[in-house]
Parts: structure tokens; sequence; C-alpha cells
């Protein structure tokens, strides 16, 4: 059994007729796979009808995989952090071994940096402000006084390496020079 030349071309104008409209670069491989298809059976009229699709597929992925990288431009995605939520507030929680975590939201995170929070906050079940969440870690907010007992968190960003650095300066007289 073999497909007819004109039923080829009806499946290579709906194929181009995607492309179109998806824009992707993906569909258009395979139309070019199906015209060959198309060349061929006009060619040799008996061709099997698996080996125009046989064809079909396999010229279109072999096209995809080689020549895509041509037609798309490089780097032309849009990096996204992963940001679950933007900031709130947790309870921290601390197990016996001295790991903690922030339940927050009905979930429990991982703590990035515990550095950030002074060793009288570091209480099992208190309530601690989150900076952000990446991935499936949480970003605390580095409390600051407020001139009345009481701590207030810090708007600036506060990473690791930071909190590592400032417990570094405060160990040698927060001197800082060489």
């Amino acid at each position: 059994m073999s497909l007819e030349w004109w039923l080829l071309v009806a499946i290579s104008v709906l194929l181009i007729t995607g492309e179109i409209f998806i824009g992707a670069f993906v569909v258009l491989w395979f139309w070019i796979g199906a015209v060959l298809a198309v060349l061929l059976t006009l060619l040799a009229p008996e061709l099997n009808a698996g080996v125009q699709i046989l064809l079909t597929a396999l010229t279109g992925g072999l096209l995809l995989y080689f020549f895509r990288h041509c037609c798309v431009a490089q780097d032309n995605e849009v990096g996204e952090g992963l940001y679950t939520f933007s900031a709130g507030r947790g309870v921290l929680s601390i197990s016996d071994d001295g790991q903690a975590a922030v339940s927050a939201r009905g979930v429990c995170w991982g703590v990035v940096s515990l550095d950030v929070l002074p060793e009288a906050d570091r209480i099992d079940g208190k309530t601690v402000e989150i900076e952000r969440f990446e991935g499936n870690r949480a970003v605390l907010a580095m409390p600051r006084f407020t001139g009345r007992g009481k701590t207030k968190c810090h708007e600036a960003v506060i990473t690791p390496a930071a909190a590592v650095l400032k417990a570094d300066s405060s160990q040698d007289g927060g001197g800082g020079g060489a």
C-alpha cells in the first residue's frame, strides 16, 4: 500500500500551517521530510506507505537535530529565578542535631543561613521573618535593633557569603583591614 502523492501534499500543507502558528521551528523540519516523501512518491509511485512515513519522520528528526540551532537565536530564553514566594513569616524549628528548618505556608523549608539570626533568636518555635524562598530553601531576613529592645528585619538582601564575612569581621575585632 502506498499513500497518494496528493495526500502527502495535504499533510505537508497541514504541517507548514502548524509551524506558522507555533513558530518554534520544530514542525518545519518534518514538513521538509514530508515534501521529500512527496517528491520520492512522484518518482517511485509504488513506494510503500511505511517507507514514506519513516522517510518523513527520519528526515524531519535528523534535520531538526542538525539545523534547528541555525534558526533559533542563541540565549533567547529569559532566565527566571526559582522564587516561590517573595517574603513572609515562618516558625523556626531546630532539630536535636542542630539542623534548622522553617515552617511557612504549610511547607517545611530548609534554611539558607542561620547565621543571620543572633544566637538568642535561634529558638525552636520562634517566629522569624523570611526574606524570600530560593528553590527549596528559605532565606531569612537579618533582624536589626530598633533602639527599644526589639528587632525589626532589614530590607537588605543577606546572602550566606555576606553572613560569613560579617561573622569573620566580628571575630577579628571588626577592623577588616589587611
